[in-house]
């Protein structure tokens, strides 16, 4: 078995299978994005304003609701002092990346000396 994803426009050669199905999926509506969210902070509770960036930001895509939490998540936690944090999170529009490859850049740079091995590992698949 396989499962393989891609974007809506990507013209796929075999739909014509007999044993191939396809599944289209749509982008998560709010209530479903916002529950995911939350369970993805497993108790930690996000600031309003940070929740909502985070649903605006990441237009329904699970992958990227799921890792823009965990990033915040991360960020609150490594803060010495989490209620000055949460206080500047809060106030600031440029709190979470806006694209995904800003994020993904962000979580590789946290790594130091690893974003080598990571960069690496990536090229050679």
């Amino acid at each position: 078995m396989a499962i393989l994803t891609f974007r809506s426009e990507f013209e796929a050669a075999w739909p014509s299978i007999a044993h191939v199905t396809q599944l289209s999926l749509k982008r998560l509506g709010r209530r479903y994005a916002t529950a995911l969210a939350k369970q993805v902070a497993a108790g930690v509770e996000l600031p309003a304003r940070t929740l909502e960036q985070i649903l605006a930001r990441t237009d329904g895509v699970p992958l990227f609701v799921e890792e823009l939490t965990k990033a915040e998540i991360e960020a609150i936690s490594a803060t010495p002092r989490q209620k000055q944090y949460l206080d500047r999170a809060t106030s600031r529009d440029d709190a979470i990346p806006s694209i995904l490859h800003d994020f993904l850049m962000a979580r590789l740079d946290r790594l130091g000396g690893a974003k080598d091995v990571a960069q690496l590992a990536s090229c050679l698949g």
